[in-house]
């Protein structure tokens, strides 16, 4: 990050870096192209970049005090957050991430932290959703989608 140019568009998922040799820390994930190697949670520019990254170490990795009740997606995100914040402390940044990571509980922090993010939500995590259930919106035809406003904020 420290040669890194500020940018508005970040992106945050997991990557694998490739390694068959022994090691505690290495990981098997079934049909993926990099079968075998060291997991990581990866910040990146939208042209690719990586500006940060966070090995991956199952319930020991680290995560701020802060953020632990929040679950590991959303801290990680929070995680990169705050570093991208303690850079550059005023520019407007946009998160991106999958639905690993979507909770409302993280929209709401980046809110507070003055940024904005974009992803697809499960429907378990949004309590109380009056949402199209997804059996019904799988029988409709193509296209079709549903929103919800969370009531006084910028959350959809």
């Amino acid at each position: 990050m420290k040669f890194a140019y500020p940018e508005e568009g970040h992106s945050i998922d997991e990557a694998t870096v490739p390694y068959t040799g022994r090691h505690g820390c290495k990981q098997f994930i079934h049909g993926k192209p990099i079968r075998y190697g060291f997991k990581l949670w990866v910040g990146t520019t939208r042209q690719g970049y990586v500006n940060w990254f966070e090995p991956y170490q199952g319930a020991s990795t680290n995560i701020s005090l802060i953020y632990k009740d929040l679950g590991v997606g959303t801290a990680v995100v929070l995680e990169y957050a705050d570093a991208l914040r303690s850079k550059w402390k005023d520019l407007k940044f946009h998160l991106f991430f999958d639905n690993f990571f979507s909770s409302v509980a993280l929209l709401e922090n980046l809110t507070q932290k003055n940024m904005s993010g974009t992803g697809p939500i499960r429907e378990k995590r949004i309590p109380g959703s009056i949402l199209l259930d997804s059996k019904n919106m799988k029988k409709s035809k193509r296209g079709i989608y549903d929103y919800i406003k969370i009531a006084d904020s910028n959350i959809i």
